[in-house]
Order: C-alpha cells, then structure tokens, then sequence
C-alpha cells in the first residue's frame, strides 16, 4: 500500500488494509505489522530487533487536479523484547510521525500540470529515554503521543514539477529537496540532505515516426555542512526513436553521469581527497517483424558501450573501465497452433586496469498456450563462457514456467530453475517455486 514518497510507500506489512475509490474521492486505511521482533537470531542474516506496528490513512479527492492529506505513525514496541537494553547501540527502538500532502493543479486544457509532493516528519531515534515534559500539561501530552524525547528531531522534505505537453512538444522542470534528518519508518530507504533540479524536453517529428527526448539534472547533498565530504552529480541523458515503417524500429539512447566528491581528511590543513569520475553509457537497438497468416518471425538487436572514466588527475590508481555488450535475437512464432521458439547469442567484453573478462553465449527457449489459452508453458536454456585471465568458466542455466488462470483474477505459478558452473569452483543450485496470484 503506497500514500505517498515522503509517509508510507514501499514497506511490506502484516494487517489489514482498505482502498475506496468511488467517483472523485479516495479513502486508504491501513494498520499491521511492519516487522516481527527477533530476540536471538537463528541465522547469520537475522539481527536482534523490536516488533514494529503501523497505522496510517489517505484521503483525497478529485480526478485530473486532485489533493491527497496522508498520515502515517509507526513505532517500536518495547515490551516485544524480554532484555530490550541488551540491544546497546545495534538496533534501537524507533518512531516515526509523518503527515503529507500530495497533489496536481491542471491548467491550460491539460496541457500544463503542477504537480507537488510534500511533508513534515518527527523522528524518534531512542524511545527508551524519557518523554519529553513541560510546565504544560497539553505539550507533555503531546509529547507523549507523537513519541517524542531528547532522542526526536523534525525535518521536511518535497517536490514539485511542472509540465508542459501538447501535441507534439513536451517540457518540463522538477526540483526535489529532502531536508537532513528526514526519516519515515514507511520508506525503505530515503536519501537525506540532499536537493536536485531536473529540467527535460522532447519532442516528435517526420509525421510522429521519430521521437526525441532529453533530461539533464543537478544533484548536490550536504546541504546541513555536517558531512565530511561534499557530493555533487551531474546525470544527463538523450534519447531517440525512429519507427522507420510499421515493421522496423530503431532507438539510440545516450546517458552521462557524472560525480564529483570532495572529502576533508585534515581540518588544520585542510587537505581532501577528490574523486572525479564520468559514466558514459550508449546504446543502440533495433527490431524487424514480419507477420504473416501462418508465422510471426521477430529479429532484434541491443548493442551497448560503457564507460568509466577517471578524471582525476596525479592520481596512483585508475578505476576506469569499459564494457561492451552485444545480443541478437531471432523468434518465429506458429500463429495457429500457438506456440513459438526463440533462438539468441551474446557477446560481452570488459576491461579495466586490474582485469579483463569475455563472456559469451546462446540460448534457445520455447513458449506454448494450452487449453484454450488458459496455460501458458516457457521453458529457455542458456549457455555462456566465462573467459577470464587465468580460466574459464561454462555457466548453464534451465529455466521453466507454468502459468494457470483459474479465472480472470485467480493465477497459479510454477517456476523452476537449475544452474550449473563447470570450472574453478564446480556449482549446482536447484530451484522451485509455487505461486498464487489474485487480482481485485
């Protein structure tokens, strides 16, 4: 269940939960389990922690300009644990309190939108430590329950957008900034203390068989001056796709990220160590289908370069790199009797100052509809050569799905897979998995 970025959106739960939709307004509700408590870990992937319990809601109405108010609350239970002090600094108790606001103004006949994302969140780094107590009665209540203490500090985070789209021309700016210290125990991971303006632009031209887009952002942290080093990225990107007849499509895509860092070492001196390093990355693919009453033959093609590219200078060690990756595809389709086969090769080459790797390979699958459509069958081999300095490794890998719709919201899956390295260090993994998927 997903409110918003900023309050609850990603994390998984044990509860309940409910989603209403009728014309132009929405409600959401949900309250659970975010975590089980782990007193003494049974594996080496399990570390001591508290159970954890959520609630939260969503509220919002309209439809192309709408306005959602979202809250979620989730906390630590310290009773979950029989020595909860015995967790010293590894994992301790935590709350979080955030409220968000979430929306799009529409203008212009739909072709201008504004859209926003903001919120405001407390965060509890210690609830073991006493509450927080005043003269006055409502602030120690208060206190009490947003689960606030010495330990608790607020911050604010956002973004807005607005863009611009007609026909056949599209612009847009978005800037995005997330204040140090924002935290929500409804994300998952949430990058802090950080802003990024992001401007892109695209347009279509030849009668609309050819697109063309491009997006170019800044992204700065250490915006408190608390870090030891400052970040600043540059990710930049250009895209074009060319429908050349209604059987053969090209695209080529460029994209450019950038870092550069500069970290204090000596504060008398002030020395720093910088890293500065562009990723260069392009990409060129094309398709060619053919159908006709008794076949469907498709070719395909997706070539890339990438570069690491160290730019610092008097520098002892390079970590620049290449990699150059190239797969051809062939697959022919039996129209009647619905069932097909694929056939493909690869190729891979990556360099660097330390190593060097060639990888190539092929594969061939094979996929069938049966009972009136209601199974569908996918079973691929694939082969690839492992060429390293000092040897070489032959990787196969059998893969197999089954797909059964009870109904048109009731799925059963059953997936397997087998994996085989034959080299240096022999490998064999075998596995299956069943599934039920079900759609509302």
């Amino acid at each position: 269940m997903r409110f918003s970025e900023f309050t609850l959106g990603g994390v998984t739960f044990l509860g309940a939960g409910v989603e209403l939709t009728p014309n132009n307004f929405r409600f959401s509700a949900m309250y659970g389990r975010l975590r089980k408590a782990v007193e003494e870990p049974k594996n080496q992937f399990e570390i001591p922690q508290f159970e954890r319990k959520g609630f939260g809601f969503k509220i919002g109405v309209g439809d192309k300009t709408f306005i959602d108010l979202s809250l979620f609350s989730a906390k630590d239970i310290l009773s979950s644990l029989e020595f909860p002090d015995s967790l010293e600094l590894k994992n301790l108790p935590e709350a979080s309190n955030s409220l968000g606001l979430t929306g799009r103004f529409s203008m212009a006949k739909d072709q201008l939108n504004l859209d926003y994302d903001v919120a405001v969140s407390t965060f509890t780094h210690d609830l073991r430590i006493d509450s927080i107590e005043s003269s006055d009665n409502n602030i120690t209540e208060a206190a009490s329950f947003l689960n606030l203490n010495a330990s608790s500090n607020a911050a604010l985070a956002g973004s807005a957008g607005l863009q611009y789209k007609n026909n056949i021309f599209t612009a847009g700016v978005k800037y995005r900034y997330v204040q140090s210290g924002y935290r929500t125990l409804g994300t998952n991971y949430l990058l802090s203390d950080v802003e990024m303006i992001t401007i892109n632009a695209g347009t279509s031209i030849i009668k609309n068989r050819m697109a063309i887009s491009a997006s170019y952002g800044i992204q700065n942290n250490n915006l408190s001056e608390r870090k030891f080093a400052d970040t600043g990225k540059n990710i930049g990107s250009a895209n074009i796709n060319y429908r050349a007849t209604d059987k053969l499509n090209f695209n080529l895509s460029y994209s450019n990220f950038s870092i550069y860092q500069t970290v204090l070492t000596d504060t008398l001196f002030a020395d720093s160590v910088v890293v500065d390093q562009t990723n260069h990355l392009l990409n060129f693919g094309g398709t060619f289908i053919v159908v006709n009453e008794e076949h469907t033959h498709s070719y395909s093609l997706n070539s890339s370069f990438q570069e690491l590219a160290d730019q610092r200078e008097n520098s002892d060690y390079n970590s620049g790199n290449q990699l150059i990756s190239i797969i051809l595809t062939y697959g022919i389709r039996f129209n009647a009797k619905k069932y097909g086969f694929t056939f493909g090769i690869n190729y891979q080459d990556f360099s660097s100052l330390l190593t060097a790797q060639q990888r190539y390979g092929g594969n061939v699958g094979f996929n069938m509809q049966l009972l009136e459509r209601k199974m569908n069958l996918r079973l691929k081999q694939v082969w690839n050569r492992s060429v390293l300095i000092d040897r070489n490794d032959d990787i196969f890998n059998t893969q197999l799905s089954l797909n059964y719709a009870l109904n048109k919201k009731n799925i059963l899956t059953l997936t397997g897979g087998f994996i085989s390295r034959v080299g240096l260090n022999d490998f064999t993994e075998l596995t299956m998995g069943l599934g039920y998927r079900m759609r509302f």
